[in-house]
């Protein structure tokens, strides 16, 4: 079972911080809003430069994990940039460099699992521990088994305009979420078994440089968007729990654009 992981490159060198902030298994290229890339998915309203991973695969024997595990945008540069506040974080989110498993009777009732289950060409993620996965999460092997719906992991920050009834706590804690309006429902929940791999580990040694972990979590509210199916959870639980994940996509917004030394500095 092997999946191919697919990312279109859009990333802006933001002056000397930036150089280092990209730490990839790929070669990145940096683009700014108005040059050539013109992709409106990177480049929405206020949003002037977008970093992204290049690409990447990954397969389902290594759990999905990216190797090298440094892949992506250096979070802790990203902290540093927040600093400055000619600068706002428009959005932060990893959405294939953690694929998180998802417990699900196959007899199952629960309206996502269950489209995702009758949709999908594959939808059951087969392992050589899969019992013990299962298991793990307290799940029966005879009548449960694991899927990979799609998520992205965003930071509070990313969600709170628009979504200010989430609570903070919850959001960050892991135990509140934010999912499809045509799948779900407030007070719907799910299981998540979340692979952590080990610092050195390789895809040929991951088997015992790997531990998981399990998120029990809620639907705290419900977003109407056509075009994208996935389940929005929290960046900052993620790290909690994960002490290598990187971002995979940022977007910037320049809050000084009339300062033309300073956009120019940027964008150098």
């Amino acid at each position: 079972m092997h999946r191919k992981i697919r990312y279109i490159s859009s990333i802006l060198l933001l002056s000397i911080w930036l150089t280092s902030i990209m730490v990839l298994s790929f070669l990145p290229q940096f683009y700014a809003k108005g040059t050539t890339f013109q992709d409106p998915q990177y480049f929405p309203q206020d949003v002037n430069y977008s970093l992204h991973m290049l690409g990447g695969s990954s397969g389902g024997d290594s759990y999905y994990i990216q190797f090298p595990l440094t892949s992506g945008v250096n979070r802790h540069a990203i902290a540093d940039l927040l600093k400055d506040s000619r600068l706002k974080i428009k959005q932060a989110s990893i959405s294939h460099l953690c694929v998180p498993f998802f417990l699900a009777e196959k007899d199952t009732a629960v309206p996502y699992i269950r489209s995702y289950i009758e949709y999908a060409n594959e939808p059951w993620f087969h392992h050589q521990r899969e019992a013990e996965l299962i298991t793990f999460a307290g799940g029966d092997p005879a009548v449960c088994g694991l899927i990979d719906l799609p998520v992205q992991w965003h930071t509070y920050e990313s969600i709170q305009q628009d979504f200010p009834q989430i609570d903070r706590d919850d959001f960050q804690q892991g135990t509140s979420i934010l999912a499809p309006s045509k799948y779900c429902q407030v007070g719907d929940t799910f299981t998540l078994i979340i692979p952590i791999p080990h610092e050195g580990a390789t895809e040929e040694n991951i088997q015992k440089n790997i531990h998981f972990e399990v998120l029990h979590t809620t639907v705290a509210a419900t977003y109407d968007n056509p075009e994208i199916s996935s389940l929005i959870l929290s960046a900052d639980y993620l790290f909690s729990v994960h002490p290598h994940i990187n971002y995979e996509e940022v977007q910037l917004h320049n809050l000084q654009p009339q300062d033309a030394a300073w956009t120019v500095e940027l964008e150098q």
